[in-house]
C-alpha cells in the first residue's frame, strides 16, 4: 500500500495479480492511509537530507546505485563533467550514498562526520 516515497499509495493489481474481491479490500485500505495522511492538514519534511559537494564528486555513479529512495540523479555539468544531485524531496537521510561515496562528496545534514566524531568523542570521554 505504501511506497517508499512518502505519499505516494498504491493498490489493486498495482501490487501484483489478484481479484476483484482482493482489489477492492486493497483500495480501502489505501483509501484509510490516505485519508489519515491527509488528515495531518500538512507534510513536514526532516531536515536531515544529504548534500554534495560538487567539486570534490567524481561522478561514479556510487551514490545513484546504492540510493534506496531513487534521490539522487546525475547532472551533466558539460564537458563529460557529471555530478550527483540529490532530490531533497525522495530523501529519508539514510546515509548510504554518504557511507559508500569514495571521495567523501556526499555528508548527511546533521551526521556530518565530524558531528559523528564529536559525539563518539563525548560518549568516550564521559565513560
Amino acid at each position: 500500500m505504501e511506497t517508499l516515497t512518502e505519499g505516494i499509495f498504491v493498490a489493486g493489481s498495482c501490487l501484483g495479480p489478484m481479484d476483484i474481491h482482493d482489489a477492492t479490500s486493497e483500495a480501502m485500505a489505501a483509501a484509510s492511509k490516505i485519508m489519515g495522511f491527509l488528515a495531518a492538514g500538512e507534510i513536514v519534511k526532516e531536515p536531515i537530507v544529504a548534500k554534495v559537494n560538487e567539486d570534490l564528486c567524481s561522478g561514479c555513479r556510487v551514490c545513484v546505485s546504492v540510493c534506496p529512495f531513487d534521490a539522487i540523479k546525475m547532472e551533466d555539468r558539460g564537458e563529460g563533467k557529471f555530478v550527483a544531485k540529490v532530490e531533497e524531496v525522495l530523501c529519508k537521510g539514510c546515509g548510504l550514498c554518504a557511507a559508500s561515496c569514495p571521495t567523501a562528496a556526499i555528508t548527511t545534514q546533521h551526521f556530518t562526520d565530524e558531528q559523528i566524531r564529536a559525539q563518539v568523542k563525548g560518549i568516550l570521554v564521559g565513560a
